[in-house]
């Protein structure tokens, strides 16, 4: 489904080094990391916020490594939400798709909000919203487009164990709902893990998908390993 090969990128002193990485159609794959360890710029990279120094990125076999951000069909959450504040949930919602000059805006919103769970505020302001329903409605508007991927850039930082707890559990539901693949990028360990089929860890700009470099990792960072590493909690 993706791919991303032989990737390097360097931004001032940091850099991304020979970064590898194929996630499934329909997959959900959780990258666990320090903060700086360069997640969330292998994020950037995929989504077409930075451009490769070398390296390759695919989808379904097609190279889109130069493409604009618009162009690759990619749902992207920042850890900011980057929701408009003068725009209601709703018109947040619609932003991509009325961008895309779509048809039937209003029954997709209606769609993506019930998917999240958040049919009832749909006329509600920004800043009347819970973090937790804050990153919801990031979701809702990445989701609207029918994206190929779903990048998720620390999607549990800003919120309170109850909001974790919650938005863990409908991550979950869409997941299995949408059948959607997805690409999770955290620090927190104790809330991500178990949300994916498979668990990668990054450090140093440095990204590893084999088994006993991950149990090696989280064994280190926790002093144990809380997942079957073969997809199963």
């Amino acid at each position: 489904m993706i791919s991303v090969e032989d990737l390097n990128l360097r931004l001032g002193n940091f850099a991304l080094v020979d970064v590898n990485l194929r996630v499934g159609r329909g997959e959900h794959l959780v990258i666990l990391g320090p903060i700086g360890s360069g997640k969330t710029t292998l994020l950037k990279c995929i989504a077409g916020i930075y451009t490769p120094d070398s390296g390759r990125i695919k989808i379904d076999g097609r190279d889109i490594s130069r493409l604009p951000p618009e162009k690759r069909n990619l749902g992207y959450v920042p850890q900011d939400y980057k929701l408009f504040p003068h725009l209601n949930v709703a018109e947040n919602v619609a932003f991509g798709l009325k961008v895309r000059g779509l048809s039937d805006v209003g029954e997709r919103v209606r769609e993506v909000l019930e998917l999240v769970g958040l049919p009832e505020l749909s006329s509600r302001r920004v800043e009347q919203l819970s973090e937790g329903q804050k990153q919801l409605v990031a979701i809702a508007r990445a989701l609207a487009i029918k994206p190929h991927v779903l990048l998720l850039d620390e999607p549990f930082a800003r919120l309170d164990s109850v909001a974790k707890a919650r938005l863990r559990g409908e991550l979950m539901r869409i997941h299995e709902q949408t059948g959607t693949t997805m690409i999770h990028v955290t620090h927190d360990f104790e809330a991500a893990l178990g949300l994916g089929g498979r668990v990668a860890v990054m450090d140093g700009g440095r990204l590893s998908q084999e088994l006993p470099e991950v149990a090696r990792y989280l064994q280190e960072r926790l002093g144990y390993i809380p997942v079957d590493l073969e997809g199963e909690v």
